[in-house]
């Protein structure tokens, strides 16, 4: 780098050469160099500072149906700006710009590396661990029995099977109730992956009211949520049965 300016300095013994950083932001170098003037004081700038590389990710917890979608927020202490951006997907895949979306094929953990580049050519890149899991429950059918008396209790089944991964889940049981739902029960239970078509039953258990009696019947409808984590095909995460005949 060439020297922004030189002060004559007095006489100092030959080759001597005293490097000091300021706090003013620039180097002072004490030295005697045949192409100055002998004996100088040399002020240089530092080199600028590598672009700040940066970048997130919606959803955070992405599963096999996402179109990930990325962000870059880098940014460049020099002030010159990010010119362009790289991204490696860690599966192959690469993109150019400053907003990709991207969609893996399965399952696992991809090193995601984005590499930024600024007007004046400098570059700057980060890494992050981008995991993919696929959670996916669904409820196949509730039994609910065909016909009840008040003042019975009888046991309502949920059919829940788990396609990825063994999960924890809560299932929350209703019944119908003039203009809508009304929610009776609730439990969480794990539920493991079973082959074919294989479920796991969730039993929970309803005492049949005058009040339903007085209907002449009532439905019950089931929702499952999978305990801390996001399911990735939801549609089929509730069910109703057909409804259950109810006398005094």
């Amino acid at each position: 780098m060439k020297p922004q300016s030189v002060v004559k300095h007095g006489r100092v013994p030959a080759l001597l050469a005293v490097v000091l950083v300021m706090s003013l932001g620039f180097t002072v170098v004490l030295a005697s160099d045949p192409a100055l003037t002998p004996n100088a004081l040399v002020f240089q700038s530092p080199p600028p500072m590598p672009p700040q590389a940066q970048f997130y990710y919606w959803p955070y917890d992405p599963s096999v149906f996402d179109n990930i979608q990325f962000y870059d927020y880098s940014w460049d202490p020099a002030g010159m700006g990010i010119q362009s951006q790289a991204w490696e997907f860690g599966d192959g895949t690469t993109a150019q710009g400053c907003c990709p979306t991207h969609r893996y094929g399965k399952d696992g953990d991809y090193q995601v590396r984005l590499t930024v580049t600024t007007t004046d050519g400098r570059t700057g890149s980060i890494v992050q661990t981008v995991r993919v899991t696929t959670h996916d429950v669904a409820i196949s059918k509730i039994d609910a029995p065909q016909a009840a008396k008040a003042g019975q209790t009888r046991q309502i089944g949920v059919n829940i099977k788990s396609t990825r991964y063994p999960e924890t889940v809560r299932v929350e049981l209703l019944k119908s109730v003039p203009g809508g739902f009304w929610s009776i029960a609730s439990t969480e239970q794990n539920i493991p992956v079973r082959s074919g078509n294989r479920t796991t039953a969730v039993n929970l258990s309803y005492t049949f009211t005058d009040a339903d009696a007085a209907v002449g019947k009532v439905t019950f409808r089931a929702v499952v949520y999978i305990v801390n984590a996001r399911d990735a095909l939801p549609a089929d995460n509730e069910a109703i049965a057909a409804p259950t005949k109810v006398s005094r």
